[in-house]
């Protein structure tokens, strides 16, 4: 025969009669301690056990043992029942509970079942109060140090939950329970510790040093900047999208009731904030723009914007939401919200299923495709916009941007008080936020004074890309005689016509000034003596009266006179361009350059 001895909140054993006597004995162990046979499940005080009494202990008078017995059980079952006497008499049976379960006290369907089901619907029910309790946008602190609290708790309670079943599947056969449970309750506990290390290695660590960043306030998602362009009448929003920019905006806003283009150029940012970003914008029925970058986050307060424009060149950016420690399951349930947001503002579902996509890779749609989807509008060529996209940081060190571009560098080069000055312009342009034909009213003027004087003494190649240059505006202008006019006058900047030209028009009129200015700087080159050119001024002039009268070609001379044929002179400049481009390379340089001078009146 074997026993359990319950000594002192342990139990001993299995042990034989003998070992059992020994601790009677010893004094280890008296009648008043609790004792089972092996395969029981009935504590019993030992001195009302008949074959471990003795006469010489005090089971030998059977008065005192059932007195000192009923005692014991008294306290035993006190015992088993959690409430134990505390030093100052009073009892928390609450606080016996949690202990019994760690110690393994507690039956296993106890430990296992009630104890966990109690545990994961305390930690299921604060993390869905949660959000109800505060707005994750609104106190970003507040929200991280909750959760990090809700996570150590959430640790301290699983790891409560596992060492307790854990123990009491060692006890339950003692109890007389299935080896088979208590095998398969400590596999269960195996998996679980697995599932739950795994979770805290890649979601539960991750979120909590981000919630840790933000709740020292090092969220590095800081560092936005907020700047009024084109005298107060549009606003840029420039960095990350972090919290607390939706409110500076609202101020900015309020105290400039003119704002109707806000500028996005942003990388992304919090999700959350970027959708109250939203919410500010769309009721305010503002126009939307981006000229350098709307990236994740970014797009979504983009598509509230009333007229949506993007800049030549800007990207555009979509991927799927990244959130440090959060399952994707949740992510994608979260991204659900904003796919119908995109589908009431008239996006084809096609495009939005391409954007929210399973995969952190970057899609960077074409504008037209953009476009035929809905989700831009139109597109900003600079001139009805504002300038932007572009950090104080940046501005300051636009001198350096500006010498690597050919044409700037060149003038840098050439003529550095004109670049000086130029430079100066495009600084403060961008600073005040100036649409891009501002820019060009306060540049091209200078850009032109310098190639102007620098074409009677370029190669024959850049004069001819001048010529050739010059003909395909003319045939543009045709089609707006006053225009064309304006052009063609002597005097007046070329900067109030470029809004016909598109931006690869613009690109090569650059090239072409780069060439005329470098090539004239070589001094190789110079206006042609009158006996070279004679011959051919004077085949051109034979082609030129073939078509047009001598008036014509006199008109074209002066054409500052009032009452001139605008439609008129527009047609001679281009036949004129149109000769000299039909002539040999070594015959329409010379000419052109002449021409050149005597424009300059050199």
């Amino acid at each position: 025969m074997k026993w359990f001895v319950w000594q002192d909140g342990r139990r001993l054993g299995p042990l034989t009669d003998a070992e059992v006597q020994a601790l009677v004995e010893s004094g280890d162990v008296t009648p008043q301690h609790a004792i089972r046979r092996e395969g029981s499940a009935t504590w019993t005080p030992l001195g009302l056990v008949p074959e471990l009494a003795r006469g010489d202990n005090p089971a030998a008078c059977p008065e005192r043992s059932r007195r000192e017995a009923g005692s014991h059980e008294e306290r035993f079952d006190t015992q088993r029942r959690g409430d134990i006497p505390r030093k100052d008499g009073s009892h928390d049976a609450q606080r016996s509970y949690v202990r019994r379960h760690w110690r393994g006290d507690l039956s296993l369907p106890v430990s296992y079942w009630l104890n966990g089901a109690v545990i994961s619907a305390l930690l299921g029910a604060l993390g869905l109060a949660l959000p109800f309790v505060v707005d994750f946008s609104s106190a970003p602190r507040f929200w991280s140090a909750a959760m990090i609290a809700l996570w150590l708790f959430a640790l301290v309670a699983i790891t409560w939950q596992v060492v307790g079943v854990w123990r009491s599947a060692g006890e339950h056969v003692s109890r007389g329970g299935s080896k088979l449970w208590a095998l398969a309750a400590r596999a269960a506990i195996i998996l679980g510790s697995v599932q739950v290390g795994t979770l805290v290695v890649t979601q539960v660590g991750p979120q909590v040093w981000e919630l840790a960043v933000m709740l020292t306030d090092r969220d590095p998602t800081h560092g936005y900047q907020i700047r009024l362009l084109r005298d107060a009448s549009e606003l840029e929003i420039s960095g990350y999208i972090a919290f607390g920019l939706t409110e500076r905006v609202r101020t900015e806003l309020d105290a400039h009731p003119g704002v109707r283009v806000v500028h996005l150029n942003s990388s992304g940012g919090r999700v959350a904030e970027a959708r109250k970003l939203r919410d500010l914008i769309a009721p305010r029925r503002l126009s939307t723009c981006t000229s350098r970058q709307c990236t994740s986050a970014c797009v979504i307060p983009f598509l509230a914007g009333e007229r949506r424009l993007i800049a030549p060149g800007a990207v555009v950016g979509f991927h799927q939401y990244t959130v440090a420690g959060r399952a994707s399951r949740q992510t994608l349930l979260d991204m659900e919200k904003d796919k119908r947001y995109f589908t009431s503002r008239g996006v084809s579902p096609a495009f939005v299923a391409r954007a929210f996509q399973p995969t952190s890779v970057l899609w960077r749609p074409t504008s037209e495709q953009m476009l035929a989807a809905g989700f831009i509008t139109g597109y900003a060529d600079g001139d009805e916009t504002a300038l932007s996209g572009m950090s104080s940081n940046e501005i300051d060190r636009l001198d350096q941007t500006l010498r690597e571009d050919p044409m700037y560098a060149v003038l840098a080069e050439f003529e550095p008080a004109a670049y000086e000055e130029i430079a100066a312009a495009v600084k403060d342009s961008f600073r005040r936020g100036q649409s891009a034909a501002d820019l060009r009213a306060r540049t091209l003027p200078a850009i032109e004074r310098v190639y102007r004087t620098r074409l009677p003494f370029t190669s024959d190649e850049a004069a001819v890309s001048f010529a050739r240059l010059m003909f395909d505006k003319l045939t543009i202008l045709q089609a707006d005689p006053g225009s064309c006019l304006a052009f063609l006058s002597p005097g007046t900047s070329r900067s109030a016509t470029s809004a016909f030209f598109s931006t690869q028009m613009q690109k090569r009129e650059q090239e072409v000034m780069t060439a005329v200015i470098q090539s004239a700087a070589s001094g190789t080159w110079r206006p042609p003596d009158e006996s070279e050119v004679q011959p051919i001024r004077a085949e051109v002039t034979a082609q030129l009266v073939a078509t047009f009268t001598p008036d014509d070609l006199e008109e074209l001379a002066h054409l500052d006179r009032p009452g001139v044929d605008a439609a008129r002179a527009c047609e001679v400049s281009s036949g004129f361009y149109k000769v000299i481009l039909s002539l040999p390379l070594e015959k329409a340089g010379p000419v052109l350059r002449d021409t050149f001078s005597r424009a300059a009146g050199q």
